[in-house]
């Protein structure tokens, strides 16, 4: 636990809410990632424009999806070109922590698995 008490001494830095803070760094290896955090009101498509950070819309109820239990607060979303990982839930003041705060949130996140890589076995008939 003493790795998320040092996280929570780094100074907050806070964006507009019509804005959606972003960061890249780069990993042990040189892969390049872009940080960003995510509600769950922005999981509806379009409610976001992640190239200049803009949240396009105010979420309601209505338009805020169900996403599982441990992601209903949010979380830090890490893409690089082929994959892409989850931390949850967003640490406060994450966009001033150091990248190399990032990249330790970066090997504890969850690789997340794209839809499009998930194959259903083909019906038979029997």
């Amino acid at each position: 636990m003493g790795f998320k008490g040092s996280l929570r001494t780094i100074v907050s830095a806070r964006a507009t809410p019509d804005t959606m803070p972003n960061r890249r760094i780069q990993d042990h290896l040189g892969t390049t990632w872009d940080v960003w955090d995510v509600s769950p009101g922005d999981v509806r498509a379009g409610s976001y424009d992640r190239r200049t950070g803009d949240r396009l819309r105010v979420p309601t109820p209505e338009s805020t999806l169900s996403v599982q239990p441990e992601l209903e607060n949010g979380w830090l979303c890490f893409q690089a070109a082929n994959e892409r990982r989850r931390y949850a839930p967003v640490p406060d003041g994450w966009f001033a922590f150091p990248d190399d705060a990032l990249r330790r949130l970066l090997e504890i996140a969850t690789p997340v698995v794209s839809s499009k890589d998930i194959r259903t076995k083909p019906l038979t008939a029997e």
